[in-house]
């Protein structure tokens, strides 16, 4: 287990305490307790990280967050999403759209070429009502949200073409790319957490 692996392992664990006391949860309020955990396992401090940091190859686009080389651990782009329950909800969430979001942030990220050294990251969080729209064999995205760990997924426009047009126009133009599943977790049967990386294809 790698030092992010660890990172989203501890992770993982903090969030279920902080479910577990019932606090008010943002994404805001998630994405910090992230950056804690992989700041913590990094070794690293903060001024080694860049929130909405300028996005290399995408003009006035931006990356959730980058953190800066170190002597033994190249930069790492990372891009974060919690898609939480809407307590007392009387429809559905946006599902399709939610989880084109996911799959427009694999892009994005795979979209960053020509940098020494760098890992890019997308960190997802979500609540039964994805989880199972993810699962759903209608919707072809399980070998995404199930991906084994050792195993590798080509993303790309042939891909997409497989999908809903809906989910299709939020993911994006397609960047294509393999993605491995990095971690996998869940909590309580209530929250899923993913973190997949994204490695470009070849130009």
């Amino acid at each position: 287990m790698d030092a992010l692996q660890r990172g989203m392992a501890d992770f993982a664990a903090a969030l279920a305490r902080r479910f577990a006391l019932g606090v008010h949860s943002t994404e805001d309020a998630v994405r910090y307790t992230f950056f804690v955990s992989i700041l913590r396992e990094l070794d690293c401090g903060p001024e080694r990280l860049i929130l909405e940091y300028p996005h290399p190859a995408r003009p006035r686009a931006l990356v959730d967050a980058w953190i800066v080389a170190s002597d033994s651990e190249p930069a790492i782009a990372l891009e974060f999403k919690f898609h939480r329950p809407v307590l007392g909800a009387t429809t559905n969430q946006p599902r399709t759209m939610h989880a084109g979001s996911v799959i427009a942030d694999i892009f994005k990220l795979a979209l960053i070429r020509g940098t020494p050294s760098v890992r890019r990251i997308v960190a997802y969080v979500c609540g039964p009502e994805m989880a199972g729209y993810f699962r759903s064999p209608t919707n072809g995205l399980s070998g995404l949200f199930e991906l084994p760990q050792g195993r590798v997924l080509d993303l790309d426009a042939t891909y997409l073409a497989k999908r809903s047009l809906t989910l299709q126009r939020s993911a994006g133009s397609p960047c294509p790319c393999r993605v491995s599943m990095l971690y996998t977790g869940s909590i309580d049967h209530s929250f899923e957490i993913r973190a997949f990386e994204v490695h470009p294809s070849p130009p």
